[in-house]
């Protein structure tokens, strides 16, 4: 199955964005779904404008990065939001504008497109930009999925039908006093999200003024806002290992996660399962 090609348009001021967002995109890269392109994959030799004119013509979908910088582009607006808009009106390609900065973006040609964040709220004024990333990631994947990948079925299916989920992107991210995840998926067409959160021992004690916390972790398992699983898990003596498995469901499907650490050597592993497929691993 061909991969969608994804065109990049933005504002050299918004470079560490564009990296950012990139980064999220690669889990649509590893499953195939996407190519993604932007003007720094250009290599040595080649001339800069034809490679920029050749894959903003060829790519099912444009990522237009809005900000005050990108609007003040003569290049940005004038030329390749102009080109992409062509293509989108003639169903060609279809136009994604992602509102990294705030900015006055109404009356604008991009107006009446569907933007990203959902919202169309800015990136930066996220408190948790990787939370707007994965919403960005989720819409341009529902986008590749059912307008260019009309092999991959999301219908609902019938009683006599498996259900399988199919993985949407998946985000792993460290942080001094633990570590956390998402994991987004389709099923019967409808996204889903599950959050996993790891807070050590050291955050618990200072959080609740407790000295006992001081030998605990907490794990925790969130949908929609909705706890499926808190432990505390205390501290093991060394060569021993936690293991937690907790069982749930998800519209009737079974779903399962796993938590391993070894006292030891402090390796972790955690794997969300959904009807037997996995959603997320790290």
């Amino acid at each position: 199955m061909k991969s969608i090609d994804i065109f990049i348009s933005y504002a050299p001021e918004d470079e560490e964005l564009r990296k950012k967002l990139v980064t999220h995109l690669s889990s649509l890269n590893r499953q195939g779904l996407a190519n993604v392109w932007h003007d720094h994959k250009i290599a040595p030799g080649f001339q800069k404008q034809a490679e920029i004119d050749l894959h903003l013509n060829a790519a099912q979908i444009i990522l237009l990065l809005v900000s005050a910088d990108f609007i003040a582009s003569d290049y940005c607006y004038s030329t390749e939001m102009q080109q992409a808009l062509k293509r989108h009106n003639s169903q060609d390609a279809c136009v994604i504008p992602i509102i990294l900065r705030p900015v006055y973006w109404q009356g604008t040609p991009i107006d009446h497109l569907l933007m990203l964040p959902r919202d169309a709220n800015p990136v930066t004024t996220y408190s948790d930009q990787d939370q707007a990333m994965l919403e960005i990631v989720m819409g341009v994947a529902k986008v590749a999925r059912e307008k260019f990948r009309h092999d991959i079925d999301t219908s609902p299916p019938s009683h006599n039908t498996p259900i399988t989920p199919v993985p949407v992107a998946s985000m792993y991210i460290p942080s001094p006093v633990g570590n956390r995840g998402v994991a987004a998926f389709l099923l019967n067409g409808q996204e889903h999200v599950l959050h996993y959160t790891r807070q050590d021992s050291i955050y618990n004690a200072i959080h609740h003024k407790s000295l006992f916390r001081l030998k605990n972790q907490t794990i925790l398992l969130t949908y929609k806002q909705h706890v499926l699983m808190r432990e505390e898990v205390p501290e093991l003596a060394p060569k021993k290992m936690i293991l937690k498995e907790h069982a749930f469901q998800i519209e009737g499907v079974d779903c399962l996660f796993t938590f391993r650490m070894r006292a030891l050597t402090g390796i972790m592993s955690i794997r969300i399962e959904v009807g037997g497929v996995t959603v997320f691993s790290h």
